[in-house]
C-alpha cells in the first residue's frame, strides 16, 4: 500500500470516527433527556399522590388531637405547629440536602 492510499484509508476512517462519535452523542444526550424526562415526571406522580396522602393525615389527626384536647381549633393549631418546626428543621439543613443531591445527581449524569 502506497502513502498515498494509506492517507485516503486513513482520512476514510478518520470521517467514519467522526460519524461514529456524532452518533453516540446524539444517543447518549437522547437517553440522558428521556431519563431525566421520566425521572421528573415519575418524580413529580409520585410527589403529588404523597402530598394528598400526606394531607388527609394530617387533617385526619388534627381532628383525633382536636377529640383529645376538646378543641378542633387547637388540634389543628399543633399539627400547624409542627409543620412549621419541620420546616424550620428543613430550613436549617437545606445546605446538605443540597450537597446531598448534587452529588447523587452528578453520579448519575456524569
Amino acid at each position: 500500500m502506497t502513502t498515498q492510499e494509506t492517507l485516503k484509508e486513513m482520512g476514510h476512517l478518520t470521517q467514519k470516527y467522526v460519524v461514529e462519535e456524532y452518533e453516540h452523542a446524539r444517543l447518549k444526550l437522547f437517553y440522558q433527556a428521556v431519563s431525566f424526562t421520566s425521572s421528573t415526571a415519575n418524580k413529580t406522580l409520585v410527589g403529588v399522590v404523597g402530598l394528598l396522602a400526606l394531607s388527609f393525615v394530617s387533617i385526619g389527626i388534627a381532628f383525633w388531637l382536636g377529640s383529645l384536647l376538646d378543641s378542633m381549633a387547637l388540634g389543628f393549631l399543633v399539627v400547624g405547629a409542627f409543620y412549621l418546626l419541620l420546616t424550620l428543621v428543613v430550613f436549617l439543613l437545606r445546605r446538605k440536602v443540597e450537597r446531598y443531591v448534587i452529588q447523587k445527581m452528578a453520579a448519575k449524569y456524569f
